[in-house]
């Protein structure tokens, strides 16, 4: 299963800190605030959400961005953890996961592989 998806970084320039909550997970907020231009990595994170929901064949109305949780090792490779709807649906299709995110200084994007 794959999943991919593409979102512009001004959407996520200049928001409340109540529309961060609604979409990331308090570990991704502090991740993101370290950076100089933390726009760029909200949107490389929501795009991994999206594509994981993609590869998982589900969106919105089904899973809560909460639900998936995108983490970084001591290399900074993205990594996932799944809860509730979505590790149940992930567990149903699959037994690995892999994600990549990109972005430049206007895009993100984000692919998801389960295998």
């Amino acid at each position: 299963m794959v999943g991919i998806d593409i979102e512009k970084i001004n959407k996520f320039q200049n928001k409340t800190i109540n529309f961060y909550k609604k979409i990331f997970t308090t570990q991704e907020i502090e991740y993101v605030k370290k950076y100089k231009f933390p726009a760029q990595h909200y949107a490389g994170i929501f795009c991994a959400k999206e594509a994981v929901m993609k590869a998982l064949g589900h969106g919105v109305d089904e899973l809560r961005f909460q639900d998936i949780e995108i983490y970084h090792d001591n290399r900074n490779k993205p990594y996932v953890k799944l809860q509730n709807k979505a590790e149940k649906y992930f567990l149903s299709i699959g037994k690995e996961i892999h994600i990549s995110i990109s972005h430049t200084q206007t895009i993100a994007t984000a692919i998801c592989l389960i295998n």
